[in-house]
């Protein structure tokens, strides 16, 4: 097989793989199952669009204590919002802004619940 048969090849398959809507295998949080809005996700997952393309796919919502980043417009930068119930909450701020953390944390029932917390 001389090269480009095999870059032909290669693209081929990958091109399947991202186009297949039932392949399940999950890879960092995503099914890769296509989609056109969450609804076509599971309930853990959003829909999301890949790195300025059209094509997009489910990628699972984070849960209690991971990772998240702020999102105005969710699914359209890549990223999902946390988890039902959840939000992404900053948990750690340098005194320059620099190495901000935020995590998906409860939602506070009340203002009371919300004050207990901060202190």
């Amino acid at each position: 097989m001389d090269l480009p048969m095999a870059v032909l090849v290669s693209l081929l398959v990958a091109s399947v793989v991202i186009a297949s809507p039932v392949t399940k295998g999950k890879h960092q949080g995503t099914s890769w199952m296509q989609c056109k809005t969450s609804r076509d996700c599971e309930m853990d997952e959003c829909c999301v669009a890949l790195m300025k393309s059209e094509v997009k796919v489910c990628k699972r919502r984070p849960q209690l204590g991971n990772h998240c980043t702020p999102t105005i417009m969710p699914g359209i930068d890549g990223r999902c919002p946390c988890s039902s119930g959840l939000t992404c909450a900053l948990t750690f701020m340098d005194n320059m802004g620099l190495r901000d953390k935020y995590q998906c944390v409860l939602v506070p029932d009340s203002d009371r619940e919300f004050e207990k917390r901060r202190q």
